[in-house]
């Protein structure tokens, strides 16, 4: 595995590349590369649906039986891929962080949460960028780059965001033999669990910039707290009532 890899103090030509405009953002439009992706596919199955009925009979030793099962296969894919070109096309145009609240987040950010990380990148001068496996971030790898904010990760190689204080756990998983649960892992306080593919080191500068903008997160999978053991990977759901807990004690203490 080749350790190249970025992480330093976001740049200007940097902030450029993995801004995204208000006008972007908030554009309304309708999903019509998926649409037209299946009414593709709906025409490429007519054809084949043809081809097969008329040209290909010889190659069906047992007969037409199954060459007439085959054609009605296809057609009933066709007509599936219609259904659903068809509840795509109608369904009301979104913005682009609608759509990343809604896919990538699971609804869990609101649009108004991810355009708050948006204006960060914009307004807050001490974003920390990183990318692995990577010498420079360009135009080509730009939406694989991650980016601390003020109040938010953007996780590398991932289109996942999380604000610091939502960080549960995260830490750096190494199997046996080296090729299974591999890289930096991190559990969000919904119960999304997050891995991404890197080195130790590469994890190792995640995790000394999480603790010190969250030193609540728990850095380890496995742990004891008050005499009672935890592990992220067999009950997460008791590590982010704990988690919360001292969240609240926390956040009790400040006011």
């Amino acid at each position: 595995m080749r350790k190249q890899m970025v992480f330093e103090q976001m740049t200007e030509e940097q902030k450029r590349l993995v801004d995204i405009s208000d006008e972007e953002l908030l554009k309304k439009r309708k999903r019509t590369n998926e649409s037209g992706a299946l009414w593709l596919l709906s025409v490429f199955c007519i054809i084949a649906a043809v081809v097969n009925q008329t040209i290909l009979g010889v190659m069906y030793e047992s007969g037409p039986t199954l060459q007439l099962l085959v054609t009605i296969g296809i057609l009933v894919l066709c007509v599936v891929s219609c259904i659903f070109a068809v509840i795509i096309i109608r369904k009301p145009a979104t913005s682009w962080l609608e759509d990343i609240s809604a896919n990538g987040e699971d609804g869990f950010y609101t649009p108004e949460d991810i355009y708050d990380y948006y204006k960060e990148v914009r307004e807050y001068r001490d974003n920390l960028i990183f990318l692995f496996d990577s010498k420079k971030i360009t135009e080509s790898n730009k939406y694989n780059a991650g980016v601390f904010t003020k109040n938010w990760m953007k996780i590398h190689a991932n289109q996942n965001h999380v604000k610091l204080k939502d960080i549960v756990a995260a830490w750096h998983n190494e199997s046996p033999d080296g090729t299974e649960l591999v890289g930096f892992f991190l559990l969000r306080i919904d119960g999304l669990l997050v891995r991404t593919i890197c080195t130790e080191d590469f994890s190792a500068k995640l995790l000394t910039e999480i603790e010190k903008r969250n030193p609540l997160t728990f850095l380890t999978p496995y742990f004891v707290y008050d005499e009672k053991r935890y592990n992220v990977f067999t009950d997460p759901q008791q590590v982010i009532s704990l988690y919360q807990k001292n969240l609240d004690n926390y956040q009790a203490q400040k006011k």
